[in-house]
């Protein structure tokens, strides 16, 4: 092991002890200047309740056996579109793409925000509360349960089986970004 003389150091060395030596007495340096000034640090928190009440509308698309099946199990898809304002109609007629699947396809239309539309999103309580009530409505395979989501639908395809683990077997991110995540 080398000694710290200025006699055996390299300017590698150098450089690197500077940098380690700078990050140790910068933060007392700032404390310092700060006491120094006059400045003072104060912690504060505020919490507000907001009673806001959430209405999903959706659709669903059920296989062209389901009646004629009643002992099957099926399995689900739960679709969740991208930002935008989306009508009911389109998502009727998005729906008729998934007509040929042997799944039953639910594809919920994302409410505006009362505070506008950059503020609309998927509101992960609500889509388990909604698939819970699909499930007791219909003949869906517990174990065969997916969400697929892209865009703003994307990160609910994140968000929601971080949250509601046992309820998803699969979830289909497509561009969607992860904001979650404080493990406890």
């Amino acid at each position: 092991m080398r000694m710290l003389d200025k006699r055996f150091m390299n300017r590698g060395d150098k450089i690197r002890i500077l940098i380690i030596s700078s990050l140790f007495c910068l933060p007392v340096w700032l404390l310092a200047q700060n006491q120094a000034k006059g400045y003072e640090t104060r912690e504060h928190q505020i919490e507000l309740s907001f009673d806001t009440e959430i209405k999903y509308q959706y659709v669903i698309t059920l296989p062209a056996d389901y009646e004629s099946d009643s002992d099957r199990l099926w399995p689900m898809i739960l679709y969740l579109h991208g930002g935008g304002t989306p009508k009911i109609d389109q998502l009727i007629e998005r729906n008729s793409s998934f007509s040929d699947l042997p799944a039953i396809v639910v594809l919920p239309l994302c409410p505006l925000s009362p505070d506008g539309a950059i503020y609309s999103n998927w509101h992960w309580k609500m889509l388990g509360a909604l698939v819970r009530e699909v499930c007791e409505w219909y003949r869906i395979d517990p174990e065969m349960r997916s969400v697929i989501g892209h865009s703003m639908g994307g990160s609910a395809a994140w968000e929601l089986p971080f949250h509601e683990q046992d309820l998803f077997a699969k979830s289909v991110v497509l561009s969607g970004f992860c904001v979650i995540l404080r493990f406890s």
